[in-house]
This record gives C-alpha cells, sequence and structure tokens, in this order.
C-alpha cells in the first residue's frame, strides 16, 4: 500500500509542477522551446481551489489576458473578460479562463 501512495503522490506533484513552472517569454506572452525560440503557445496560468475538502478546481488563464490594463470597456469589448458584480453591487472585470475544469479529488490530478 505504502507503494501505491507514495507513487500517486510523486504522479500529482509531477503534474501540478509541469502546470506551475513554465518557460516563456513575458514580451511575447509566448512559450518558449528548448533553445529559447518564441512558439505559438501562449503563456497559460494554472488557478488552484480548494471548494470543498479535497476536491481542487483548476482554471486555465492567458498570460497576455491576466496582464491587460486597457479601459474596462475595451477589456469587455475583447471579449475575453466578463462583467460581475461584487457583494456590495459594484461592477468588476473578470477575466474568462480558457479551460474550466470540474473539482476532483486531489489524489487524482494528473490521472
Amino acid at each position: 500500500m505504502g507503494a501505491l501512495v507514495a507513487t500517486n503522490l510523486v504522479r500529482v506533484a509531477r503534474f501540478v509542477l509541469e502546470k506551475n513552472i513554465l518557460l516563456g517569454n513575458t514580451l511575447s506572452m509566448k512559450l518558449v522551446d528548448g533553445e529559447g525560440n518564441d512558439t505559438d503557445e501562449p503563456v497559460v496560468f494554472t488557478e488552484w481551489t480548494f471548494p470543498m475538502g479535497r476536491k481542487v478546481k483548476r482554471r486555465e488563464y492567458d498570460l497576455s489576458v491576466l496582464l491587460r490594463k486597457d479601459e474596462k470597456h475595451d477589456l469587455l469589448d475583447a471579449g475575453n473578460y466578463r462583467e460581475l458584480k461584487s457583494e456590495d453591487g459594484q461592477a468588476v472585470v473578470q477575466p474568462k479562463c480558457l479551460r474550466e475544469y470540474p473539482p476532483v479529488d486531489y489524489r487524482r490530478l494528473g490521472e
């Protein structure tokens, strides 16, 4: 049983590290290859939340969208943001995620 737990732990840790440690160019907002050249892939940041107990929810965001600081109406027109209301009724602009995954037991990450 101990070897299986250790194997699962290594798989989960590898998966999280692969999502969190990126090699990219912040000027072009693209990932780079082993030689440092830009690729066509955007730099993607992963948000991890624990909505309930052992469940982990993952959302992925494009770095270029996260770093934009345009006027509110320009952000909404670009289609990469959505407007929400805060608890006190204020309008809040939030970036749309590229992908959102359903909550999963953290021990099953990377399967």
